[in-house]
């Protein structure tokens, strides 16, 4: 942001534009005319962090009692305008112009440290379990080949080979009653959906999903990516 400064010509208060609005601080006549209508420029950098540069070549600028044409500032350097150098309160200006920031919140996460390895623990589980269930597929397939194997080799042990189909046949009823009745994937979405709920970020104001971050990475973070607060680990 960028503020104009200078003395108004009617009144000879101190004159600061700030985009399309124009503001008058202090008593009429106590800007002198050493001050042009039009300064200065300040803009705002950051924090405490400011760059002062006069309009125009004639202007005069003192910071900290050195003439000057353009520099960066802090609230804390003195600045006068003018030859007769006139004192600009620029904390006092700011403090009107802009909103005082509220100080950021500090925010410990170390509680997420526990959801995130429960999480990632249960949804282990849950597709090993899944993967276990898929593999009944395979094994009945394993007994009939061993069946059919013991069969070809020796006819006289036709009957084992017989049991080994039956057995086949049982574990391929039971494998399509574990895939029939398997509720993981639904299982996985309620996981997700509790995860959602309470791996958000601590502060009341915020209350925001950290995403699928783990929390490694989340604590070498500096602020909550949301509200900004400061992040404590």
């Amino acid at each position: 942001m960028d503020l104009v400064i200078g003395r108004d010509g009617q009144t000879s208060q101190l004159n600061v534009s700030a985009g399309q609005k124009v503001y008058r601080f202090f008593a009429a006549e106590s800007v002198p005319t050493s001050v042009s209508r039009q300064h200065c420029i300040i803009t705002v950098k950051g924090e405490d962090n400011y760059v002062i540069r006069n309009i125009k070549a004639t202007n005069v600028t003192y910071v900290n009692g050195i003439e000057i044409e353009e520099k960066s500032v802090t609230l804390s350097d003195k600045i006068e305008l003018g030859r007769e150098r006139y004192m600009l309160n620029l904390s006092y200006i700011l403090g009107k112009l802009m909103p005082q920031q509220q100080p950021k919140k500090t925010i410990d996460i170390t509680p997420l440290q526990q959801i995130w390895d429960e999480y990632n623990a249960e949804e282990l589980r849950l597709k090993k379990q899944q993967k276990n269930i898929g593999m009944l597929a395979s094994v009945p397939m394993g007994f009939t080949m061993l069946g059919g194997l013991l069969t070809g080799v020796c006819p006289p042990i036709r009957p084992y080979a017989i049991i080994f189909t039956a057995i086949a046949l049982i574990i391929m009823v039971y494998g399509f009653y574990k895939r029939y009745t398997d509720n993981t994937l639904e299982k996985l979405q309620q996981l997700k959906n509790e995860f959602q709920q309470k791996y958000v970020c601590p502060n009341p104001d915020c209350r925001h999903f950290m995403g699928m971050t783990p929390y490694a990475s989340l604590k070498s973070k500096s602020n909550c990516p949301y509200c900004k607060a400061k992040i404590e680990s």
